[in-house]
Parts: C-alpha cells; sequence; structure tokens
C-alpha cells in the first residue's frame, strides 16, 4: 500500500487498470468533516467501502 499526500482541494490520480481516477479532498463547515470526490470513467463503478462491503456479503464473498 502506497500513502499519497495531497493539499485539500488539490487532485491525486490514480491510474487502475489503465483508467485515470481523480481524487480531490475538501473540507466542510464542521472543521472535523472531510469529504472526498471522485471523478472516474463511466465505465469504473464508484461505491463507499460500506456500500461495497454490503454488496460482497449479499454475493456471499468475504474480504
Amino acid at each position: 500500500m502506497e500513502i499519497l499526500t495531497v493539499d485539500f482541494e488539490d487532485h491525486a490520480l490514480l491510474n487502475i487498470n489503465g483508467e485515470l481516477v481523480k481524487l480531490t479532498p475538501f473540507k466542510e463547515r464542521d472543521p472535523n468533516i472531510i469529504k472526498v470526490g471522485v471523478d472516474a470513467p463511466k465505465s469504473m463503478t464508484v461505491n463507499r467501502e460500506e456500500i461495497h462491503l454490503q454488496l460482497l456479503k449479499d454475493q456471499g464473498k468475504t474480504r
């Protein structure tokens, strides 16, 4: 696993199987909340971790 360091509202680009995915961290008004914007190709499915884990559970797969 590699650690990426990026400033708020700056972008990190990930190359996943030849497809570029852009991640953009940004702050909310509440100083304890940080959100991440994801810009990915339409051919790629993007889920939050809890959704992904629920889908795996529903399919009878474990992580």
